[in-house]
């Protein structure tokens, strides 16, 4: 039995898809602008990335905090490329502070598949050389040997390599987020297995240094059970970022990097139309973009009148393992948002403000009141959760 995309897409779900967020220093206090912020202050500003190019309107895909004055990119390229559905959408961002010292970047996901019968690698290749290419034909391998194996090459030719660290709490969240699907799959009969695995790597490279992470995630699938033990098994490599600064600073910078990695969010309906839509460009059942368009409009409602606890319960995950990728960074504080729901900040301050529209300013000044030193309405102090 061969596992389509479509199903290890639908698994890996809010999880997987997306990527994270971004980071920002200028001189001073990072993010600090000059007017109207005590010296020690950080704020901060959503920044939403859109796909523009996927569907007949641009739609929301993920959002993340940025410090203000950051340059900030991103967004969703569209490949054209239907023999692998999965790597069709490669949602991406970048951002840097003003002096170009400071930076962080999201990485696209890859979806890759391997056979572990000799003959059919034999065959694919035939096939690759024919120019009908697939995924991208390569074995199993832990997040830390696809960022030095594939990532390195691809986007950091040259870079020295100075520690690897395995991300053992971000591999557990991965894992509770696999394992009721696959279960389920036991359950019905399908002999399928899987593996998941988060690490990081540490480069040098010039006068900066790095920290890139990411996950991987495989899914196993005999072809012929109880003829041959041969299977097909297909990975996605994801939650591919990279944090950067001069040499010797990138630690003392722990703490907005937290603060950024744990305020990503996926939009949901987003996420749930490229589920359907990988689906249906394997079924080659979408051919137009007023038909993507439709798929997105009716994904929306089915999203926002679910209510079942299978769905609630994915993105919970989701969040959780960009919580638990802030935790390697350490030194956050989480904060009840007057919008709803609470906010991960950066640690070491006595105080924090929200506008209600996605900006976030903390300090140490007791005395401080963004309402009158901003002159802007709307900010309201925040309570400390925890």
């Amino acid at each position: 039995m061969r596992m389509t995309g479509g199903v290890l897409g639908g698994l890996v779900g809010a999880v997987l898809l997306a990527c994270v967020s971004l980071p920002g220093e200028g001189d001073g206090a990072p993010g600090a602008a000059a007017a109207g912020l005590p010296a020690d202050a950080l704020r901060l500003k959503k920044v939403t990335i859109m796909d523009r190019q996927g569907y007949d309107q641009p739609v929301p895909a993920f959002s993340f905090l940025v410090p203000y004055d950051w340059k900030t990119e991103g967004g969703v390229e569209w490949t054209g490329t239907p023999h692998c559905p999965e790597n069709v959408m490669r949602p991406w961002a970048r951002a840097e502070s003003p002096d170009g010292t400071l930076g962080f970047e999201i990485f696209p996901p890859v979806m890759f598949t391997w056979d572990t019968d000799p003959q059919q690698q034999q065959l694919r290749m035939q096939v690759d050389a024919m120019g009908a290419q697939g995924c991208p034909y390569l074995p199993p391998m832990a997040a830390t040997d696809f960022i030095q194996g594939q990532v390195l090459p691809a986007y950091r030719q040259g870079a020295q390599v100075v520690a690897v660290e395995p991300m053992p709490k971000v591999t557990a969240m991965l894992d509770q987020a696999w394992g009721p699907g696959v279960q389920a799959m036991r359950q019905a009969g399908s002999p399928v297995r899987y593996q998941v695995d988060a690490g990081r790597v540490r480069i040098r490279r010039g006068d900066s240094e790095e920290w890139i992470s990411g996950t991987t995630a495989t899914l196993s699938s005999m072809v012929m059970p109880g003829f041959s033990n041969a299977e097909v098994q297909t990975t996605q490599a994801a939650w591919m970022f990279a944090v950067r600064a001069p040499t010797g600073q990138l630690d003392a910078n722990e703490k907005l990097l937290a603060t950024i990695i744990a305020s990503y969010r996926g939009d949901p309906r987003w996420q749930a139309a490229i589920t359907r839509l990988t689906t249906g460009i394997r079924n080659s059942q979408i051919q137009t973009t007023i038909e993507i368009g439709r798929i997105y409009r009716e994904t929306n409602e089915q999203v926002m009148a679910s209510q079942n606890e299978s769905w609630r319960r994915g993105q919970a995950t989701g969040d959780a393992v960009a919580e638990s990728f802030s935790q390697y960074i350490r030194d956050v504080d989480e904060w009840k948002d007057p919008a709803g729901g609470n906010i991960e900040l950066g640690a070491g301050y006595d105080h924090a403000w929200a506008d209600g529209q996605g900006g976030y300013i903390v300090t140490q000044d007791a005395n401080y009141n963004p309402n009158t030193a901003l002159r802007e309405t709307g900010w309201k102090e925040m309570e400390r959760q925890r």
